[in-house]
């Protein structure tokens, strides 16, 4: 975003687990249509009305999301800006599916897979782009502890550069030379995440992945 843009708020509302159309759950929040940035909750017999910028509806496809916020994300990226995406959210709403999503079907992509193709898709066709330097991390916080999934899950310091930006010391930035090459990097770190989730705790809500992109 620019220096003087402030953070969008935005919200999306699941669907429905099967289990929970088994047990007759029926879904609280919907999205006024007039307005599509109005949520909607009825119970009890009140009607409570909350405005973000934008709500998501229980039918918004992954695409429709990425169309909807990744843009925005990857202009301020291709001016020169820094630009963040995270989801707030209680255990099983949704954070994991919205940022991540399948990866082993397209269609499925969330925010960050689409984010990472995006991104140098843009910078492939940009005239003025030349001898572009591009780094990966991707890194997880869990039990309040740093891990770097590109190096098997090594421990992190947290720590204060000289612009007092707070970073990850230590933690590993690979050269990316395109879009293929990110996403198998992706991919090959998510995967490392996705094996431990036998470990129980691991994919809980104290645990998230945070993906970084430098452009040099």
């Amino acid at each position: 975003m620019s220096k003087t843009s402030r953070p969008r708020v935005y919200v999306r509302v699941r669907p429905l687990s099967k289990k929970e159309v088994e047990k007759g759950k029926t879904v609280a929040f919907n999205v006024e249509a007039q307005t599509d940035d109005t949520l909607v909750c009825e119970k009890d017999g009140e009607t409570v009305r909350t405005r973000f910028d934008k709500a998501f509806g229980t039918q918004t496809t992954q695409q429709e999301m990425f169309n909807h916020i990744g843009k925005e994300v990857v202009d301020s990226l291709a001016s020169g800006y820094n630009a963040s995406v995270f989801a707030y959210g209680q255990t099983g709403s949704g954070k994991t599916f919205t940022m991540e999503g399948d990866l082993s079907d397209k269609d499925a992509h969330g925010l960050t897979p689409r984010l990472l193709t995006s991104v140098f898709e843009r910078l492939k066709t940009d005239p003025n782009v030349i001898d572009l330097v591009a780094q990966m991390s991707y890194v997880q916080i869990y039990q309040e502890k740093i891990q770097d999934l590109l190096n098997e899950r090594r421990q992190l310091e947290i720590h204060m550069d000289r612009d007092g930006s707070y970073i990850a010391q230590g933690a590993t930035w690979q050269d990316i030379t395109g879009m293929e090459h990110a996403m198998r990097v992706y991919n090959d770190a998510s995967k490392l995440r996705a094996t431990n989730a036998t470990e129980m705790n691991l994919v809980s809500s104290r645990s998230h992945a945070i993906t970084m992109i430098r452009l040099q």
